[in-house]
């Protein structure tokens, strides 16, 4: 009976559903990308809508942290400020090097500016390296030791300079500040383009005083090197700067309103800048730019109508 019974029984095979099919490539990536990005700082770049921009700002970073650690310390000794300090005005000197190079001027009036921001003019860096070693100074051909470092002598200290920085406080009637000078921070009775001008043209000027410096310094034994006749040909470069500038005829982007009263660059005709060189400019009242009345572009704009109109 039981035999019977075995032999009745039938194996029936298991129905077993089939396993689902594997999620595709695409779908397996797309999961991934959505949690991948990269983090810099407190900003953070997701890789599913990364920009052609952002990534060059990722790929810049090392360079752009390098830049910063040089820009430090030239804020630092432009506005008397310790590093701490110093790092709050880092954001606003990046404003004013991406405004000065939008500026329509040849590359050449810009480049002392952004070598003495990273201090990379020849010879700096190594007698910064000096200075840090505790070293014996540096001396400039005009016969000072400088103490301060190459940067703080050329373009602020040194005798050449000191003649620039006077033409500017001749002018303005005011003496000029480094900060207003490296930083480009311009004055109550400057409009900003035309301090953008002035600054670039006046460190231009230094730089070439400064070559022109140790292409003259005297040989072991010979005749000291004529500082008054360097200074007056930095400062004849100086204003020869101003006066191309002048000449190209640039138009000044400031929203078609331009001060009919300022020093240096005041306007001569619509689009048009005029040149004003020393004994040229008859200040005005000193008041703040803004309350100076502007002019459109259908009128002139003469540096002596203040006087006139008494």
């Amino acid at each position: 009976m039981a035999m019977r019974c075995c032999l009745a029984m039938e194996v029936v095979p298991l129905v077993v559903p089939p396993a689902p099919p594997a999620p595709a490539a695409s779908v397996g990536w797309a999961l991934l990308v959505r949690h991948l990005g990269w983090r810099v700082g407190a900003a953070v770049y997701p890789l599913r809508s990364l920009t052609v921009k952002q990534a060059t700002i990722l790929q810049l970073q090392p360079t752009l942290q390098a830049l910063h650690a040089h820009h430090r310390p030239f804020v630092g000794e432009a506005a008397g400020l310790g590093p701490a300090a110093a790092d709050a005005l880092l954001p606003g000197l990046g404003t004013t090097l991406r405004r000065v190079w939008r500026l329509r001027w040849e590359n050449e009036h810009k480049s002392a500016l952004w070598h003495i921001a990273v201090n990379g003019l020849p010879g700096f860096p190594m007698h910064a390296a000096q200075l840090a070693r505790g070293d014996a100074d540096a001396a400039c051909p005009c016969g000072t030791v400088m103490g301060e470092g190459d940067r703080v002598h050329h373009f602020w200290s040194c005798a050449v300079a000191e003649a620039v920085l006077d033409a500017l406080s001749a002018m303005l009637l005011v003496p000029v500040s480094r900060m207003q000078l490296w930083l480009v921070c311009c004055p109550l009775e400057v409009h900003q383009l035309v301090w953008d001008v002035v600054c670039l043209a006046a460190l231009s000027a230094m730089e070439f005083g400064r070559r022109l410096l140790y292409r003259r310094r005297p040989s072991v034994g010979g005749p000291p090197c004529s500082i008054i006749r360097v200074s007056a040909e930095t400062v004849a470069d100086f204003w020869a700067r101003l006066r191309g500038f002048a000449a190209m005829g640039s138009r000044p982007a400031v929203g078609g309103r331009y001060p009919w009263c300022t020093p240096f660059l005041p306007l001569l005709r619509p689009g048009r800048f005029a040149f004003v060189g020393p004994q040229m400019w008859i200040p005005p009242l000193r008041r703040p730019l803004e309350a100076l009345p502007t002019i459109p572009w259908s009128s002139q704009c003469r540096p002596w109508a203040r006087a006139e109109r008494g």
